[in-house]
């Protein structure tokens, strides 16, 4: 029987990461058309002539990102640093965002894009980035992709790892991690709620609760830790992941603290890893031609 491969982050997804991109999904498939639409209201006389301009832009995002992922599939994505062609598809959609570049249409259709691919992802049960989730499937052709999302898929496979010999406290963490990180995500951090009209206040220091199932993490990495004789090995890693992402994100919850940039700066990081990696590469390689000449 084939051995069972080892949960990745940026290509798999758990249950929680997979309904999470399905919820998020459909909310911002409807609000990434209606805000843009009453921040900057289009008259009925223009109404049919933006559909059409929204709907030949959403192809051409559409064309824009099946065609980068032909190009790059075999080149870069199956063979660099997954934060290489992270940094390549997802970048330029980051900055567009942050800095509010292009015509309403465009940003509302490339908004539209982003959330319709999330729910393409649900169906796939694929935890890549959006934005190839349709070229994905066209070519069918899945490589290790980073995005946003990912955060909650770290947390999970860490839980998930810790679950071993103490279901109750697993099942606890998991279910304090869902319903307390899920309320300040999607309720404080998205929106979700206020979008509609409606309006749910808990105190930020009710994040504190998070501190549970982030000791336990810290506990069972420890524990890893100690009984693979003292090496970080693939379960101590994941551990490590989720605890820390948990704990940076708690952290942003109690003080309040905007939490998008975080994934900015995380690529930032991710791709000075890839710049040191491809180094490292080109300075063995120089190693091993001295050698054989």
């Amino acid at each position: 029987m084939e051995a069972k491969r080892d949960f990745t982050i940026g290509y798999d997804v758990g249950f929680v990461g997979r309904w999470f991109r399905l919820i998020v999904g459909l909310y911002f498939s409807v609000l990434a058309t209606v805000v843009p639409l009453i921040q900057e209201p289009v008259s009925a006389a223009e109404a049919l002539s933006f559909l059409g301009t929204l709907g030949l832009y959403l192809l051409l995002i559409l064309g824009v990102y099946v065609a980068a992922f032909y190009i790059l599939a075999e080149r870069v994505l199956a063979r660099a640093n997954p934060w290489v062609g992270t940094l390549i598809l997802l970048g330029p959609l980051v900055l567009i965002t942050a800095f509010q570049w292009g015509p309403q249409a465009f940003r509302v259709a490339l908004g539209a894009y982003y959330s319709i691919a999330s729910i393409f992802n649900f169906a796939m049960s694929y935890g890549g980035c959006e934005v190839v989730a349709i070229p994905s499937l066209i070519f069918r052709r899945r490589y290790t992709l980073y995005c946003p999302y990912n955060a909650v898929d770290a947390v999970e496979s860490a839980l998930m790892v810790s679950s071993g010999g103490q279901k109750i406290l697993a099942v606890i963490s998991m279910t304090i991690a869902v319903v307390v990180g899920g309320y300040f995500l999607l309720i404080e951090e998205f929106n979700m709620i206020r979008d509609l009209g409606l309006r749910i206040d808990i105190p930020n220091q009710w994040a504190l609760l998070l501190l549970i199932p982030i000791a336990h993490m810290g506990w069972n990495t420890w524990r890893a830790y100690r009984t693979s004789g003292r090496q970080f090995t693939r379960p101590a890693q994941r551990l490590v992941l989720g605890t820390l992402i948990l704990l940076v994100l708690t952290i942003m919850f109690v003080i309040g603290a905007d939490a998008q940039p975080l994934f900015a700066l995380a690529m930032l990081i991710g791709g000075g890893v890839a710049f040191l990696e491809w180094l490292r590469g080109r300075g063995e390689r120089a190693s091993q031609a001295g050698r054989a000449a």
